[in-house]
């Protein structure tokens, strides 16, 4: 995976990248500057305090603990608009801050969505069109070497579809390469929102062809992706 250790990982700006777009939102629809401002005031207070960071993050997952070697960097939540929760493998400053990525990350984000666009990005998921153009129209893209492996994931009241990918993916402005796979979560009922996991981390062996790498525990790993995913509620209870 591409990451420049010695600053702030381009991940990071995947996050800051759709804050400013939803910000800029709030202030420009119906003359909700005062929100977004407040909300920008907020989000900041919590990313500078780890307890609050991290109670954000667990609300939005629905999650009772982080996950395992993950720490949180973001989350946030614009009132019936969207929420996003970004995790990543580096451990916290000594002021708290957990800034950037050293292999592994994982971000969620959850917006309203148009039924077409649900139908389109299932479609894609469960492999009736390898055309990402679905993706592309969310503002993700993926430069696939190789799709591994497409699957399926039950849990109570909703599924996960998955689909497992090696190469690089471009969200905004900010890009990596290695292993990256696509979660799309479907709740039932189904309601009006998309939601959506990017789990990324390296490829342990970039060359070599699928059939003779062992990826066990990375994210093309479908036993990893159910345990990282089982700490989750993602739907509305």
């Amino acid at each position: 995976m591409d990451n420049d250790n010695g600053g702030t990982s381009p991940w990071v700006w995947v996050g800051v990248g759709c804050l400013v777009l939803v910000l800029m939102g709030a202030i420009g629809v119906g003359g909700l500057g005062y929100l977004g401002y407040r909300k920008a005031r907020e989000i900041q207070a919590e990313m500078e305090d780890p307890a609050a960071r991290e109670r954000a993050v667990l609300e939005i997952l629905g999650a009772d603990a982080m996950p395992e070697g993950y720490n949180a960097v973001v989350g946030f939540s614009i009132p019936f608009l969207m929420r996003m929760a970004m995790l990543s493998d580096r451990e916290p400053d000594a002021e708290g801050r957990v800034e950037g990525f050293d292999e592994r990350g994982f971000v969620y984000f959850e917006m309203l969505q148009q039924a077409r666009d649900r139908d389109q990005l299932r479609d894609f998921f469960e492999g009736r069109t390898d055309d990402a153009e679905v993706l592309r129209q969310n503002d993700i893209r993926i430069s696939s070497k190789e799709i591994l492996e497409r699957g399926t994931l039950e849990a109570e009241g909703y599924s996960i579809l998955w689909l497992a990918n090696r190469g690089g993916i471009r969200i905004a402005d900010s890009a990596s390469d290695g292993l990256t796979t696509l979660m799309l979560v479907h709740c039932e009922p189904a309601d009006s929102r998309g939601r959506m996991g990017i789990w990324f981390g390296p490829d342990p062996e970039p060359g070599t062809p699928a059939e003779e790498v062992d990826f066990t525990g990375t994210p093309a790993d479908p036993a990893a992706i159910g345990a990282l995913m089982s700490g989750f509620a993602l739907c509305p209870r």
